[in-house]
């Protein structure tokens, strides 16, 4: 009964409801796409090997194959990766895999001249091909393995993995190094450059491409950007108790005759109270719940913009619908009381 009243005063003053009602709605979604965008950027940057991250860091030189893998060999190298080390051949992109990028993946880590592992995707694209070639040298596949890296499952390419021999690694410009948990890149620089000048036998030059502290600040942006979101999610949701608020104590304005005569039908207070917070709380849940909708959707689209999967935990999604409920009743508590403030005989006597 007290639902059934508290939608039909709405009913009654829809118009008025629109503005709390977009409040609730602009405010969850904000909060849902800061919250799901956020934590895909952070997926991105934790599960993607070929990423930058707070331990990698990225060499610009000449670096020859014996170099690599001096610097591969090294106790706090977690592993390394070549940027430019892959050559697409028609439907197949063959990429050179060092040893413990291999170990990273999970996979064999000797892989012979002759021998290839193939990404899962591009098995049904090889089974069609038994006569498998790269630079007219023929390629055994020894395994294949699942890619969960974000950064290369959104470049849509067959990819096979050959070792460096196979490949033919002359000279890379570019090496990306994960050094080991409590190792800092700027310590170990040093030496690095160091080996790498007594293999040249002259004095190597080595340029930092990209840093941690690119990493940091890449951090910094996205964390400006949720608090930008989240800001425009709580004014969003301000706006929206406040019109919760206007709404209902109008509400009340125009309808004390008919509180009136609830009171002297033998409604108690308290439960006319309870009509007024059941409409607060029904325009919150009703805007939070479209406010959800909406923000999935737009997390999905602009995840999708900026190639940035959106991960939606459904505790956050329900903790978002109750927030929306929890403003509807504190901003829709003060006006309900003073529906109830007042004795039958003033109300009727002011009619």
């Amino acid at each position: 009964m007290e639902l059934w009243f508290a939608a039909k005063m709405i009913r009654g003053s829809i118009r008025r409801a629109v503005y709390p009602l977009m409040g609730f709605v602009l405010g969850i979604s904000a909060l849902i796409l800061a919250v799901s965008l956020g934590r895909g950027g952070e997926y991105i940057l934790k599960n993607d090997l070929n990423a930058i991250g707070q331990n990698r860091i990225v060499l610009g030189g000449n670096f020859t194959e014996k170099d690599i893998r001096m610097i591969e060999n090294l106790p706090f190298i977690e592993y390394l990766s070549l940027p430019g080390a892959r050559e697409k051949n028609g439907d197949i992109t063959w990429i050179a895999a060092p040893s413990k990028y291999l170990r990273m993946l999970g996979l064999r880590e000797n892989i012979k001249a002759g021998e290839g592992i193939a990404e899962e995707k591009a098995l049904g694209l090889l089974y069609n091909n038994p006569d498998l070639k790269f630079r007219n040298e023929r390629i055994r596949l020894i395994q294949s393995y699942k890619e969960s890296s974000p950064l290369e499952m959104m470049k849509n390419e067959n990819r096979i993995l050959i070792s460096m021999e196979a490949f033919g690694i002359t000279e890379q410009r570019e090496i990306l190094l994960s050094f080991m948990e409590g190792y800092s890149p700027y310590e170990y620089m040093p030496l690095i450059k160091n080996i790498l000048d007594k293999n040249h036998l002259e004095n190597t030059k080595i340029e930092i491409l990209e840093t941690p502290a690119l990493y940091k600040k890449v951090q910094e942006i996205k964390k400006n950007v949720k608090i930008i979101l989240s800001l425009l999610a709580g004014v969003s949701l301000v706006l929206g108790g406040t019109g919760i608020t206007s709404l209902i104590a109008s509400s009340v304005r125009e309808r004390t005759y008919y509180i009136g005569i609830l009171m002297s039908m033998g409604m108690g207070k308290n439960r006319i109270c309870r009509i007024f917070l059941n409409e607060a709380v029904i325009l919150a849940f009703t805007g939070g719940t479209f406010g959800v909708m909406l923000g999935i959707f737009l997390s999905a689209v602009i995840g999708n913009i900026l190639n940035v999967p959106p991960i939606f935990h459904i505790t956050e999604i329900i903790g978002a619908g109750l927030i929306s409920i929890v403003l509807g009743i504190a901003f829709g508590i003060n006006p309900a009381r003073t529906a109830v403030r007042y004795e039958i005989r003033e109300i009727m006597g002011n009619m």
